[in-house]
């Protein structure tokens, strides 16, 4: 890096909002791309010139499908246009899968692992998102 700043690792920073139940995102300071997930430089044009930003964690779903198979219930896989310009993947819950629709409004859901005898350990929690509230 020549300026000298250093760049908190990537999958630290996530890990770190995941755990405060935030989604973050990286936009560049140099042509101002929104990134998702953080990496060490910009997507766009490689500069190192990126900020962690929190995401406000409500978006409108831009695709959506259900998967079946023989070893649990249907669920719902979506890709969401987060408000602040990028695109992530998840599930949302608190709704029956027929009702899940693209153009839905959502927000996000942290869900954090259960103590159980046999989960691993140092399971992080997980996004999901749930139909927007008012």
């Amino acid at each position: 890096m020549a300026d000298g700043r250093a760049i908190q690792p990537p999958l630290k920073a996530y890990e770190d909002a995941l755990n405060r139940g935030e989604i973050i995102y990286q936009e560049c300071g140099d042509c101002e791309h929104v990134a998702f997930y953080p990496r060490l430089v910009c997507p766009e044009c490689g500069s190192t010139n990126v900020e962690y930003k929190p995401s406000a964690g409500k978006g409108e779903i831009y695709t959506r499908t259900v998967i079946h198979s023989r070893n649990r219930d249907p669920y719902n896989v979506v890709l969401i246009d987060m408000d602040e310009g990028f695109r992530i993947m998840s599930t949302v819950e608190d709704a029956p899968n027929d009702d899940v629709q693209i153009g839905m409004r959502v927000e996000l859901k942290t869900v954090y692992p259960v103590e159980e005898p046999n989960a691993k350990a140092g399971q992080l929690p997980k996004h999901v998102f749930r139909p927007e509230c008012g």
